[in-house]
């Protein structure tokens, strides 16, 4: 994968094929991820501002957390 690509939260939920609620009830506020994310996903601050994914990084966390997010579901 390309560095330095950034996703937006569609670009994301078109890759795994889950609705937004359910991504960000079960992964994005998840406790158990929260530190990880931080790391490469830029969380909105006030009411209007978007999510921002770095790509390599969310694919590398979605390919190795897979069973860990699975269980979340």
């Amino acid at each position: 994968m390309k560095l330095g690509v950034w996703w937006s939260m569609e670009d994301v939920l078109k890759r795994i094929c889950i609705s937004r609620k359910t991504f960000t009830e079960k992964i994005l506020s998840n406790q158990q991820f929260q530190k990880e994310l931080e790391s490469f996903v830029h969380f909105p601050k006030s009411r209007g501002e978007k999510y921002y994914f770095l790509a390599s990084k969310t694919t590398e966390f979605l390919e190795t957390r897979f069973k860990e997010i699975m269980k979340t579901m």
